[in-house]
């Protein structure tokens, strides 16, 4: 199975009335990223049915994406074969909004091509505007570099006409810029 990707290995594994183990990234130099470095036990080995092989991948690492934009940080994984995962927006005074804060798996670690690294970012913390009026709640959010989506018009007996009576997302909730 040396040489072979995650897919072909596992077939031909689970073909020899075997069953798949541990699939383990590990780098290489001079394996491309995705294909089995070797297998334990090593191909050759007599072992019982249904026993486990244990596969060593060659894999990628996690590039340092910390400090770029979304879209920037998404084409660094990219060309890295990773994709971004989920988006997690955090308030953080000290950095940029709309810059990458963390990565999960972190910068280094050694993964399977196509793996999905999770990001957190700095984001903008939507503004309370319940209970203004239109005017000074679109100004709110325009102020805050946020864009006003679609507005629902409903009746309330207890709010004045041209209130805003709720907002989504909710106020204080950080989100992407």
């Amino acid at each position: 199975v040396v040489l072979e990707t995650v897919d072909v290995a596992s077939t031909a594994i689970i073909g020899a009335n075997l069953t798949v183990g541990k699939i383990t990234p590990t780098a290489s130099l001079t394996i491309p990223a995705g294909e089995a470095i070797l297998s334990n036990p090593p191909a050759g080995t007599y072992v019982a049915p249904g026993s486990s092989v244990d596969l060593f991948i060659s894999g990628v690492q996690v590039p340092d994406v910390t400090g770029k934009t979304k879209s920037a940080a998404s084409a660094t994984l990219s060309s890295d074969q990773l994709s971004p995962g989920t988006l997690t927006f955090i308030g953080d005074a000290n950095v940029m909004a709309g810059a990458v804060i963390s990565e999960d798996p972190v910068a280094g670690t050694e993964v399977l091509p196509a793996t999905l690294v999770n990001l957190t970012l700095s984001g903008i913390a939507v503004p309370n505007v319940v209970d203004q009026t239109m005017t000074n709640g679109e100004a709110a959010i325009t102020g805050a570099n946020l864009t006003v989506g679609p507005i629902l018009a409903v009746s309330s007996q207890t709010e004045p006409v041209g209130s805003i009576v709720s907002e989504s997302p909710a106020a204080g909730t950080y989100v992407d810029v």
